[in-house]
């Protein structure tokens, strides 16, 4: 029995050194989902490509997590493998966002071993990995605008962001970061200067790089933007009205009292408005913003053209009250006086002023300047037509009476007549005469 479990033994050592296969081994088959992306968990070297899907996204997963080569095996692949690598590292650099955002150069060599193909990726990057890492992803417009703001708010001069998004452009977001300011312009105080690129040149998945430059040093503006809420809470607080639209009224003329208008070289942003001390349109009409914002009254700036200054941009506000909107003008209002730029409606001031009447809320309320129950609000005079000069002295006339006469009470009894008395017979003539 000994023996013939060694003979058994030595057969199964001599069919192994022959090369034919072993009796005890077995056929496995395991079958999973299809999927054109690489396990992150798994080395990319010797990592097996069967489709250009799959290389394509292997050598992004290169990209993903900042190696510099890899090593791919292509056995049974559908396709040129030469002619794929060069495709995709052209296309790679080219068309995807990290790639052309990040990826100096990406070339490669190909092997041919027995039945297979062994190709080795190189990578050289033209950003540093904590640029990469920096890079933010924000999942659509929503996201970015809060992400824009946030860095805005902090004082960024740089900002990356990647996102899929159809509408998004360059142009877009220079909008953005205004719409940003002009929304809440204690955020950065001066209005930032914007620079954008995106990577790759076109597409709907693209990196985006924003360099902003605000005019001034981080800690400037910092102390600029602490000194323009403490003025700002500092005149509403003196306030003594109620009602949205005579807390809008006092933020005007808080304006206008503190402030010169047409001056050359006036300031364009908040902090020239109230602590500065002159300011053009734009200026009064981002300081009114925030007036308003801190009493609570709805309003927003809009910015459009005036045919009174040749077409030349300027800048105003509406206000809704009431759920009612309304046009201020708070520069017409220093100029022309308060009527002529307080509660104003569409129609009141179209042709003169010329805006973007989409991108507003309509303004069409019946309230009027002259409405308000205040005792130093007069009505204008009537128009009157002055009477043509003549040669003729002037006639006055006497004033109109505006009150009628108190009458005199009548007597109510007929006062009896005094009888003068006769001489009595005994005087003498001559003591009558």
């Amino acid at each position: 029995m000994k023996n013939r479990f060694i003979a058994i033994l030595l057969a199964l050592a001599l069919m192994t050194a022959s090369g034919c296969a072993s009796p005890f081994e077995a056929e496995y088959s395991y079958s999973a989902d299809y999927s054109d992306t690489v396990d992150s968990d798994l080395s990319a070297s010797g990592t097996e490509i069967r489709t250009y899907t799959a290389l394509r996204s292997a050598i992004i997963g290169l990209i993903n997590k900042g190696e510099t080569e890899g090593e791919f095996r292509f056995s049974n692949y559908n396709g040129s493998v030469a002619e794929d690598l060069a495709e995709v590292c052209l296309d790679i650099r080219s068309s995807t966002a990290l790639g052309a955002y990040a990826v100096e150069e990406l070339t490669y060599a190909l092997n041919r071993i027995v039945s297979y193909y062994s190709a080795t990726i190189y990578i050289t990057y033209s950003r540093t990995p904590a640029e990469i890492a920096g890079v933010v992803q924000v999942s659509g417009v929503t996201e970015l605008e809060d992400t824009v703001a946030a860095a805005m708010n902090a004082f960024s001069q740089k900002l990356v962001v990647s996102l899929y998004s159809l509408t998004v452009d360059e142009d877009y977001i220079s909008r953005l970061v205004h719409s940003c300011y002009i929304s809440d312009p204690l955020t950065t105080v001066l209005e930032p200067q914007v620079s954008v690129t995106g990577y790759p040149e076109s597409g709907a998945s693209r990196i985006y790089e924003l360099e902003l430059n605000y005019g001034a040093a981080g800690g400037a503006l910092s102390a600029m933007r602490s000194a323009l809420t403490a003025a700002v809470n500092e005149a509403v607080s003196g306030f003594t009205v109620e009602g949205d639209v005579y807390l809008a009224l006092e933020c005007a003329r808080r304006l206008v009292s503190g402030c010169e208008f047409g001056a050359e070289g006036a300031g364009s942003d908040p902090y020239a408005a109230i602590l500065g001390g002159s300011a053009d349109s734009q200026g009064a009409a981002l300081a009114m913003k925030l007036l308003c914002d801190a009493v609570g009254v709805e309003c927003i700036v809009v910015e459009g053209y005036s045919s009174a200054q040749t077409g030349s941009t300027h800048w105003w506000n509406i206000v809704t009250i009431d759920d009612v909107s309304y046009h201020i003008d708070v520069e017409r209002m220093a100029l022309d006086g308060e009527g002529e730029g307080f509660l104003l409606s569409d129609s009141d001031i179209w042709g003169e002023y010329i805006w973007d009447t989409d991108s507003y809320p309509e303004c069409s309320g019946t309230l009027s300047y002259y409405d308000l129950a205040e005792p130093d609000i007069e009505p204008p005079p009537p128009h009157t037509e002055q009477p043509e000069e003549t040669d003729e002295p002037a006639v006055s006339e006497p004033p109109a009476q505006t009150e009628a006469p108190t009458p005199t009470p009548e007597p109510t009894e007929t006062p009896t007549p005094t009888e003068t008395p006769e001489p009595t017979p005994t005087q003498s003539v001559e003591e009558n005469e």
